[in-house]
């Protein structure tokens, strides 16, 4: 996924509503507070979109820290 995807978020959930919805309800679960503080978990996002090499989510989980 391209940094300019993230425009297209509303596209991808016409195209399959449900597996979006589905997709963006496992996000915020995931990445919600619990053992870990959701500032931690969003480091580790952070983290992980910077081995993945995706400019998406980087660009997604820097603006939530």
């Amino acid at each position: 996924m391209l940094k300019s995807d993230i425009n297209r978020l509303e596209e991808f959930s016409k195209l399959n509503g449900k597996a979006f919805r589905e997709f963006v309800n496992f996000d915020h679960k995931a990445l919600a507070q619990g053992k870990l503080s959701s500032k931690l978990k969003e480091l580790m996002a952070v983290a992980v979109a910077h081995v993945t090499g995706s400019p998406y989510c980087m660009e997604i989980h820097v603006n939530k820290v």
